[in-house]
């Protein structure tokens, strides 16, 4: 019963995907916040591949819609025309948050005569909070850097050896680091979150997040490397 995906193409080649979908609530195990149960609007950057989405770690914002018990086609409805509304402010903060452009700036939605409410994301800060610091932590040490090898190096191993571990120590999330870009930071390997996948994320972002309590991500001291078959 959600809604169909709007695509956006942006300049770096990623796509700036929008939806509507259901969420039950409650704690939101990310951001350490609690969430409403009901419609949310979804923007966020994503990488497109021969049909396939592939992983970034700057998942987008989201934007709380409609507060209903249970989905119907008639709250959907509702859900879409409040979400409108709110596309092109979702869009905005989206591509500030990623220093991110579209493609096509006439994709960008013209604003619209009723007011949309304040946008509340899993990742975005306040606009008025100070920015954050990069972690403390040296997220790849020299010893890193000399033996993770370039990106697309390990696309013809079956089982790639994944170098590095990085973790959020109030959360799930775990990032197995493969192969990486020093000029753009960018790191490919597997992700485990939300669902446990391939793909691609940053050292920029993970250095800025924090989680409850303003911990950040860290690097485990303490992994060797290994098969991605050993971690899945």
């Amino acid at each position: 019963m959600d809604r169909k995906e709007k695509l956006l193409p942006l300049t770096n080649g990623e796509v700036l995907c929008l939806h509507v979908s259901y969420s039950k609530g409650g704690m939101n195990f990310f951001s350490g916040s609690s969430e409403k149960r009901g419609y949310w609007l979804h923007c966020g950057p994503e990488k497109r591949k021969d049909g396939c989405r592939e992983f970034v770690m700057f998942s987008g914002i989201k934007a709380f819609l409609l507060e209903v018990k249970r989905q119907s086609p008639k709250a959907l409805a509702q859900a879409e025309v409040m979400a409108a509304a709110k596309e092109r402010e979702l869009i905005l903060a989206v591509l500030d948050k990623g220093s991110l452009a579209l493609a096509n700036p006439q994709d960008l939605p013209a604003a619209s005569e009723q007011p949309a409410s304040a946008v509340c994301g899993t990742i975005k800060q306040d606009p008025a909070a100070p920015r954050l610091r990069a972690n403390p932590m040296l997220m790849l040490t020299k010893e890193n850097l000399a033996v993770l090898p370039p990106l697309g190096s390990q696309a013809d191993n079956p089982d790639p050896v994944a170098h590095v571990k990085f973790f959020d120590p109030c959360g799930s999330w775990t990032w197995y680091a493969t192969e990486y870009d020093p000029n753009e930071r960018q790191v490919f390997g597997l992700v485990k979150g939300l669902e446990t996948e391939l793909g691609y994320f940053n050292l920029d972002e993970l250095e800025a997040f924090r989680g409850p309590m303003q911990m950040g991500i860290e690097r485990d001291r303490h992994f060797r490397p290994c098969p991605l078959s050993q971690v899945r």
